[in-house]
């Protein structure tokens, strides 16, 4: 299990929430990181508000969503390129 910041339509910040997710094995081209330290990221702010093309890529994809594209920490395990 992890936590992660996610929401369950788009808005403003009161659509955030803190969750526990279950933990998910790297998929192609993907990699699991022990995340060490984050950050907020202005692209975060228009995703959530559904302004953004990440929002048009995940068109239909079942919410709750998640974000966060700006981390640093330890690669544990990862796929093949």
């Amino acid at each position: 299990m992890h936590k992660a910041v996610v929401f369950d339509r788009f808005g403003g910040p009161e659509v955030l929430r803190i969750a526990e997710l279950e933990d998910q094995e790297p998929g192609e081209r993907q990699c699991l990181i022990e995340v060490k330290a984050c950050g907020v990221n202005p692209i975060d702010a228009k995703i959530r508000a559904g302004r953004n093309f990440v929002c048009d890529h995940n068109k239909g994809k079942p919410f709750p969503w998640t974000l966060g594209f700006d981390c640093a920490g330890v690669v544990l395990t990862s796929s093949p390129l």
